[in-house]
């Protein structure tokens, strides 16, 4: 059994809860921006791959259109590389921070405590 959290203990854990709960949410927020841009250059490659069997036929304004888009979605495949990567980093060290806390902060604690550590905070 654990020892009862104490007051100053229950503070740091509610700061910590209330800072895993922002990281949670710009995590979130980041992986939606991941989405926005993977389907982009899902529909950028779709595009292009209808146009490329009728490239040879096609006009200069066809042509200049699909250089475009081909660019735009380099561009986004290099972007998406990069944010996925910092996104797992990201995701790797908060789900370790939530580890950390419910292993640090489980235990017991009294009302008054959490009253007092929550008028400390300014929480309701």
């Amino acid at each position: 059994d654990k020892a009862p959290l104490t007051a100053d203990k229950l503070e740091v854990c509610l700061r910590t809860a209330r800072d895993l709960d922002k990281t949670g949410v710009a995590l979130d927020e980041q992986m939606s921006d991941i989405q926005r841009t993977t389907a982009e250059a899902m529909f950028l490659q779709y595009q292009n791959n209808m146009q490329l069997p009728s490239l040879d036929s096609a006009d200069d304004q066809a042509k200049t259109d699909l250089g475009l888009r081909m660019a735009r979605h380099d561009d986004l495949s290099q972007r998406l590389k990069s944010e996925y990567a910092a996104y797992q980093k990201r995701q790797s060290e908060y789900e370790a921070a939530v580890a950390a806390f419910e292993h640090d902060c489980a235990g017991n604690f009294g009302r008054a405590d959490l009253e007092a550590a929550k008028s400390k905070l300014q929480m309701k």
